[in-house]
């Protein structure tokens, strides 16, 4: 800005020294001809000046052509009672528009529209015109535009924002594009919200996240009504948190903390363990929660699927370290013990199932003690087990039964022979 003063400065002086002129009177600024050459000039009613001029006094620096049956000249013209210069090059249109020059004043600043007594830089413009532009004319390839806004015709009065490739209105639209080969994104700052959008490059527009007045964060929704929400169509609904392989690591992990800040104190985590291999790796979910002021890992989900409650490498679908407690237990099985009524059954007498016991210390089919310590207990098929036992005790009653049966005739036959024998 220094350097536009300078060589204006250098200009009017090589224009009035090399001349040896004094300050003219001229009204019209378009005026040209033999009469009209270059020079300083003044006036209180201005003709063809800067459209703010009115019947006060201007000044007017003319450099024109050297052939003074054209209209070719370039102008500087100021108002006595104020700092702002106007410039212009006519190309022989004594009416040709005027352009203000941007100045820096004495305290640095600089205006556009107004100079402000705070800010270096400030522009200012009306509903629709508080706008400013930086485009890269990148010649074949697609250009790029940074647009800076205030105010948003048709949206709002206070927002502000920035955008590529986005004007914030155009030919009646709210955040047209610049470019309509090529897609853009914008910025909105709003009285009590922040929200960032997308356009395609067909000119579909989507509010990707919002920053909420209430504190809130929406990704993919305008109206967030807890601290995080996010949403997206059925079939892309997924939220992804991600990390890198670590070299040389056991594991990689992820952690969600559940934490209360006053207390500085993590009350429950989610984390992930990533095992990596040759084959395209393990991942795993743990469960914690703090009890007595350490963070104890309760549940556990495998590579393979299998859960672990108080279990942290759970070998089977499901690892209990304790005791469950329900109302009821479903266990679907392969077969029931009802073979042992079946005709072709082998029961064993009972003098078979005492010299077992005498010998093994437990009942055939069984487990014994050392077996469940070592194994644990099958509910199916403890179950079916015992229910063997029962039904082959029923058939050993049953028989048993059966000989008490013949065994009552029997004495009931005795018993009659001796009362024959004693009537006789």
């Amino acid at each position: 800005m220094k350097k536009q003063i300078t060589s204006f400065a250098l200009l009017l002086g090589a224009v009035i020294y090399s001349q040896q002129i004094d300050t003219q009177m001229r009204d019209n600024a378009g005026s040209y001809g033999a009469n009209f050459k270059s020079g300083f000039f003044q006036t209180q009613y201005p003709v063809n000046y800067p459209t703010t001029a009115s019947n006060e006094w201007w000044h007017l620096l003319d450099v024109r052509h050297t052939n003074v049956d054209n209209n070719y000249a370039m102008q500087f013209a100021g108002a006595f009672g104020d700092q702002n210069l106007w410039f212009r090059k006519t190309a022989n249109n004594g009416s040709a528009s005027w352009s203000k020059v941007i100045l820096q004043d004495p305290n640095g600043r600089v205006g556009i529209g107004e100079n402000s007594s705070f800010e270096k830089f400030y522009i200012q413009g009306g509903h629709e015109t508080s706008t400013a532009l930086i485009h890269a004319n990148n010649g074949s390839q697609p250009h790029a535009f940074l647009t800076f806004w205030a105010s948003e015709p048709a949206s709002s009065y206070t927002g502000v924002g920035i955008g590529n490739n986005i004007r914030n209105y155009s030919n009646s639209q709210s955040f047209a594009r610049i470019g309509n080969d090529q897609g853009g994104s914008y910025m909105r700052l709003l009285d009590n919200e922040i929200n960032f959008n997308l356009v395609s490059p067909t000119g579909v527009k989507q509010q990707t996240l919002t920053l909420a007045g209430n504190g809130s964060i929406g990704v993919g929704t305008s109206n967030p009504e807890k601290k995080l929400e996010v949403f997206n169509s059925a079939a892309n609904g997924h939220l992804r948190l991600s990390t890198n392989d670590v070299a040389n690591a056991d594991m990689s992990r992820i952690d969600i903390d559940f934490h209360i800040s006053n207390r500085n104190q993590t009350i429950a985590r989610i984390a992930s363990r990533y095992d990596n291999s040759n084959d395209g790796g393990y991942g795993a979910l743990r469960f914690l929660t703090l009890n007595a002021g350490q963070m104890k890992e309760r549940l556990t989900i495998s590579p393979s699927g299998k859960i672990g409650i108080g279990q942290i490498y759970p070998q089977n679908e499901l690892d209990v370290n304790g005791v469950i407690h329900a109302k009821e237990v479903k266990v679907d099985l392969n077969g029931w013990a009802d073979y042992v009524f079946m005709p072709d059954y082998t029961l064993l007498s009972l003098d078979d199932v005492e010299r077992h016991i005498k010998e093994k210390g437990h009942l055939p089919n069984i487990p014994s003690e050392k077996e469940v310590l070592q194994n644990g207990v099958n509910l199916g098929e403890s179950q079916k087990l015992l229910l063997q036992k029962i039904e082959e005790l029923m058939l050993y009653t049953i028989e048993q039964n059966k000989q008490l049966k013949i065994q009552a005739e029997k004495i009931e036959k005795l018993e009659q022979a001796l009362i024959t024998q004693k009537t006789k």
